[in-house]
């Protein structure tokens, strides 16, 4: 290879030498984070949030009433619209790795931007601080990213509901341009990264120069001259986290029930309970009710108290623990469907459109969205951090957004198996009209399916060991080299 080769050890050397001489600079330096910075990212991942979630609230409510699709198709485009928008992340947080640094820029462009990118943007503004720090960072960026879905929920889908949809989906552009305003309050105050070339060119030319064997045959292959042992350790931390953001899938498949298969249940419960000023997607928002309750229930009380009997629980074992709320939630859902066929004897009116329903009341959806929120709570806030902590510096964007994506192919996930279902059985378990199908059956085979995930779970998470173990028992091995 030439000297003039761009993948050069001397080139690579000086940049994760700048590299380093940056975050010692920021350690010692940035004692306290700017708050403006951190409060500007959250208030713009809220509004980011309240503008998706007043889109995908009354999604399905639209596309029967306006749109006149039937409750299979609703679902369709539900699901459809959801796993588009969580497959652009990966993107953006690549064009951020590479060309701008975590995204001062690409955040501006859309939703790809935003979600890969504020998130490790935010936790760098307060890493300075140590582990502690960056945890609850990433609990309250959570918990507005449910605030502003509360908000959807309720004020936007009342204008939706009660007033015309058209002024409802003017909300979310007027929000939108609100959140962009607000982080460019702060566009001078944020901690950023410099591009640092692309992480996939590293990866696929350490996994060519390794054959795929060993990683370590990267650096003895080309004897240092190209491959750095740091550049190594990069691509195999990169690599050994994919097994957890690949057994996050199902889950997160199991999670798009909550505003796709609940809704189509919530029609179909009685209403008459609910306020008329209460619109019926507001029931949607119980799942982020509980996470705004649990949430500072954890960061202030539990999490402390568990770390002060030294029984911290790790970052995998709060995601395995979600895993199996998200079981509890659709079990409910199903035994609650079993129910609700049982008693058909209603026929109600929401938005212009009538429902044969059952007069068991809707509020009995509320343990399925609770337990469902407080899923969310261990599994994707866990998820989040552990993305940030074990993604290797130059690849923290690329990898929450690789992570983010996850939940859009849950999302084609749930698709294919309800097309499946509704294909192999004589009788679909979802057709237009759910008084007609098997959606308890549905319901019980996410469990299942979430459930075996959650087998596998375990035994990835007992084998996986994080970056810092790693480390130190890479330096302990070659202390104890008889070579040295």
């Amino acid at each position: 290879m030439e000297e003039t080769d761009p993948l050069l050890h001397s080139n690579r050397v000086q940049r994760e030498s700048t590299s380093l001489q940056r975050s010692d600079q920021n350690d010692t330096q940035r004692i306290r984070p700017d708050r403006i910075a951190v409060v500007c990212i959250i208030l713009t991942v809220m509004c980011e949030r309240l503008a998706y979630y007043s889109v995908v609230a009354n999604l399905i409510l639209y596309c029967h009433s306006k749109l006149g699709l039937s409750s299979t198709k609703a679902t369709d485009i539900n699901l459809i619209f959801t796993g588009s928008v969580f497959l652009v992340p990966a993107f953006g947080g690549y064009i951020a790795d590479v060309y701008t640094g975590n995204s001062l820029v690409f955040i501006t462009i859309g939703s790809g931007g935003i979600k890969s990118n504020i998130g490790p943007l935010g936790a760098q503004q307060v890493e300075c601080l140590g582990t502690p720090a960056v945890q609850s960072f990433f609990n309250w960026f959570f918990w507005s990213i449910n605030f502003g879905a509360v908000i959807a929920h309720t004020a936007v889908a009342y204008v939706q509901q009660k007033i015309r949809f058209d002024y409802g989906y003017l909300i979310p552009l007027v929000v939108m341009i609100i959140g962009q305003f607000i982080f460019w309050i702060g566009r001078n105050r944020y901690i950023t990264a410099s591009d640092e070339g692309s992480p996939f060119r590293e990866i696929f030319g350490i996994c060519w120069a390794s054959r795929c064997k060993g990683f370590d045959q990267a650096e003895r292959r080309n004897h240092g001259r190209i491959y750095t042992e740091e550049s190594v350790k990069r691509v195999r931390s990169f690599c050994k986290i994919l097994p957890v953001f690949g057994l996050a899938i199902v889950y997160f498949g199991t999670y798009a029930q909550t505003h796709s298969t609940f809704f189509l249940q919530s029609e179909r419960l009685d209403i008459s309970k609910l306020s008329d000023i209460v619109p019926d997607a507001a029931l949607g928002s119980f799942d982020n009710i509980a996470i705004l309750i649990l949430i500072p229930l954890m960061e202030i009380f539990i999490y402390p108290f568990l770390k002060r009997i030294n029984r911290p629980p790790s970052l995998l074992q709060r995601m395995g623990l979600g895993m199996i709320f998200a079981v509890l939630s659709v079990v409910a859902a199903g035994v609650l469907e079993i129910y609700r066929k049982h008693d058909i004897s209603l026929n109600q009116t929401i938005f212009d459109k009538d429902y044969n329903a059952s007069s068991i009341s809707i509020f009995t959806q509320i343990p399925q969205f609770t337990l469902m929120g407080t899923s969310e709570v261990f599994t994707s806030v866990s998820g989040m951090e552990f993305t940030y902590s074990e993604a290797p510096d130059m690849m923290k964007g690329v990898c929450m957004g690789l992570y983010l994506d996850t939940i859009g192919i849950g999302a084609f996930f749930a698709l294919m198996i309800i097309k499946i279902v509704n294909g192999i059985f004589k009788d679909p378990w979802l057709p237009d009209d759910i008084n007609n199908g098997k959606a308890e059956n549905l319901f019980f085979l996410f469990a299942v399916l979430t459930f075996l995930n959650f087998i596998l779970f375990i035994f990835v998470a007992k084998r996986y060991k994080n970056s810092k173990e790693q480390n130190n028992e890479r330096s302990h091995n070659a202390g104890n080299d008889p070579g040295d």
